[in-house]
């Protein structure tokens, strides 16, 4: 991942997972109308994903570690920001 176009890529991935782990999570959790659940259920990526995960935490935190490697690599400066708040 060196050209600014695999770390584009990379980036639009890591946005799509973290919106689905949202949403995930916020539907489990009943944070959600029956609506905007019924909305996300519809979309064909969010089925895609939601039918992949076998367990959430265990793609969180390939989620986490692709995101921690980037953002190492592109802003270094929010690194030890990262980390933190990965600990609270």
């Amino acid at each position: 991942m060196n050209t600014k176009k695999e770390i584009g890529k990379e980036i639009e991935k890591l946005l799509s997972t973290g919106k689905y782990i949202l949403y995930y999570e916020t539907i489990k959790q009943s944070k959600l109308s029956d609506e905007k659940v019924k909305k996300i259920e519809e979309n064909i990526d969010y089925q895609n994903f939601k039918n992949s995960v076998s367990g959430l935490n265990a793609v969180y935190q390939q989620w986490y570690t692709k995101s921690l490697n980037l953002i190492k690599k592109i802003i270094p400066d929010r690194y030890d920001e990262f980390v933190t708040l990965y600990s609270i």
